[in-house]
């Protein structure tokens, strides 16, 4: 009880409902619940644990996957279109860039997550910046789709997937995709650029949307820019860091433009950082799966959070326990009807 308090005394401003409950008064139907879940993340971390590598993998084709999509972006016509990858294993060290303005281009992986793209080059693996389209709409959903990102390691300066650039990517839409092993998951553009305003003017990417995603073991998940903007919306995601013990800031929203939504979003041995801008966690969930970390589940400094019926489930049986679940030294947070489970 008072490692609830300490967590609870925390919400110093917004509003809050609290409520929780003892394990000792759980049923034994959510025990079990909760038994399958520790079950099946010991068997993700098992697995994960050969990926980097490839190992028992053949590489489908020794021909480098991103040069073979960017020839394959130049050959569509000025409108765009949709490029399909067969069912495999392929590596590629030439970043894959769908980067001419008014041109977007739908990448999709035969197989649902079972091929896999290993980026063995540096920087970034894929960027979309095909332009913002904020007056039609032409562009929106076009993005990843059944894809499964790995890449040269969590240690490295590479990010997975960048949204928008000088052009930007107005309504990026991806779903069923894998990232695994960068040193960033995905990260919106944060520069100048031909934006709505002119030449130079920041270029923004509203409107993106990532559904049914995994994000496992990156050095960061996400990297939020300026670019990131209005209506960007995380739905059906799992965001998790089985592998190293106590690393922070998984999740950072740092931007004041920044208006970020996370729905139904797992956040297993994962921080959320919020430092500006405007974020909303809807029936997030955020577990210490498999006690290896002592770190806060939320760290918040500024902007404004508002969390709607989050669980916190730190009651795994041995190993760390979080210093909190949510941490706050700034801004504002509106707390309602939180679940909170510990161990008895």
């Amino acid at each position: 009880s008072g490692f609830v308090k300490m967590g609870i005394e925390r919400y110093h401003t917004g509003t809050y409902l609290a409520a929780w409950t003892p394990k000792s008064e759980r049923s034994g139907r959510w025990i079990r619940k909760v038994c399958m879940r520790r079950i099946a993340a010991v068997l993700l971390l098992i697995a994960a644990a050969g990926l980097p590598s490839l190992a028992g993998q053949t590489v489908t084709s020794p021909v480098d996957m991103g040069a073979k999509l960017n020839a394959q972006y130049a050959a569509l016509p000025p409108s765009g279109g949709r490029i399909t990858v067969p069912a495999g294993v392929y590596e590629f060290a030439t970043p894959i860039v769908f980067g001419v303005r008014g041109k977007p281009a739908d990448l999709v992986c035969e197989g649902n997550k079972s091929t896999t793209l290993h980026f063995t080059g540096a920087g970034v693996a894929y960027t979309a910046d095909w332009g913002n389209d904020h007056d039609t709409h032409a562009h929106w959903g076009m993005g990843i789709h059944g894809c499964k990102f790995l890449g040269p390691g969590v240690q490295t300066a590479s990010t997975a997937i960048q949204i928008g650039g000088k052009n930007g990517a107005e309504g990026w839409d991806g779903s069923g995709f894998y990232v695994m092993n960068f040193g960033t998951g995905a990260a919106w553009y944060d520069g100048p650029g031909g934006g709505i305003g002119g030449a130079g003017a920041p270029v923004f990417s509203w409107g993106t949307r990532m559904s049914q995603c995994g994000f496992s073991n990156n050095g960061r998940a996400f990297r939020f820019g300026a670019s990131a903007g209005e209506a960007v919306l995380f739905d059906h995601c799992q965001i998790s860091n089985y592998d190293t013990p106590n690393r922070s800031a998984d999740v950072v929203v740092g931007d004041a433009h920044n208006e970020i939504t996370f729905r139904d979003v797992s956040f297993d041995s994962a921080q959320l950082v919020v430092r500006d801008g405007e974020v909303l966690c809807d029936g997030c969930h955020f577990e210490n799966v498999t006690g290896n970390t002592t770190l806060s589940n939320v760290v918040q400094t500024g902007g404004v959070l508002t969390m709607m019926a989050p669980n916190f489930y730190e009651d795994f049986p041995g190993g760390a326990v979080p210093a909190s679940f949510i941490e706050q030294s700034g801004g504002t947070l509106s707390l309602y009807a939180p679940y909170f489970a510990i161990a008895a």
